[in-house]
């Protein structure tokens, strides 16, 4: 997962189908669908939005946003990343640096060699 910084191109928010219906969950919420198209992507990007404050009813062309991206089947979904996905970019970056030196994750306690440490051989 990779945070980015995108200007918006285009930006479409729908709350109907195509025969003009209401878009509602399976309990009967209604929600939202947004499209958008950014500098740096090619085609749209797609979420959905279920609560009334919520922050892209606002985006407009022109506004720079921060989005993470992924691909799900033929389509490209979007969303705001949170705390939590800010934390695990971090955690992930921590773990390629603290890698050993063949290239494994730090090693587990049991992978140690268990050398028996005499205490004449202490330098103290």
């Amino acid at each position: 997962m990779k945070i980015e910084n995108v200007k918006l191109t285009k930006v479409y928010i729908n709350d109907t189908k195509k025969d003009g219906t209401k878009l509602l969950t399976k309990d009967g919420r209604p929600y939202k669908k947004i499209a958008i198209q950014t500098d740096k992507h090619a085609g749209y990007l797609s979420d959905f939005i279920f609560r009334d404050d919520d922050e892209k009813l606002l985006w407009k062309v022109g506004d720079e946003v921060e989005i993470t991206v992924w691909q799900n089947g033929d389509y490209k979904n979007f969303k705001v990343p949170t705390r939590l996905d800010r934390l695990e970019i971090r955690l992930n970056e921590l773990e390629e640096i603290i890698k050993t030196p063949d290239g494994r994750n730090i090693k587990e306690p049991n992978e140690y060699p268990k050398d028996d440490i005499k205490v004449e051989d202490l330098p103290f």
